[in-house]
């Protein structure tokens, strides 16, 4: 049986005070990973989610109400973290995404992710 195609993306999070980085277009596809280049000033990293091809943005929740997180002691330089078991079904339907450090960060911060079709 074949694997789910992977498509890799690369978004960086800028030095502003609201940490929020440029949209990425996920298509058809949900986020399964993520991995932060380098240094990371301690944060957590929420997301900003569209359903409307990036008309319209917000916090990205789940079903409970929680802000989605990764939070800040699951985040190291060049860990990669996998959303597959806990986060992966909260991207399902989202079309365009940003990521938010939830504190300003020193320098601009380079992010891969992970995408996969459904």
């Amino acid at each position: 049986m074949l694997s789910p195609t992977r498509r890799y993306l690369s978004v960086t999070i800028p030095t502003a005070a609201d940490g929020l980085s440029a949209a990425v277009d996920l298509e058809d596809e949900v986020l399964v990973g993520v991995q932060i280049l380098g240094a990371w000033t301690a944060a957590d990293l929420n997301f900003q989610a569209s359903f409307d091809f990036g008309s319209t943005f917000g916090a990205l929740y789940d079903e409970a109400g929680n802000l989605v997180t990764i939070v800040n002691t699951n985040i190291a330089a060049n860990r990669p973290i996998s959303l597959n078991s806990s986060m992966g079904p909260l991207f399902a339907g989202v079309r365009r995404l940003k990521l938010k450090s939830s504190a300003q960060q020193a320098a601009v911060r380079t992010v891969w992710l992970v995408a996969r079709q459904l």
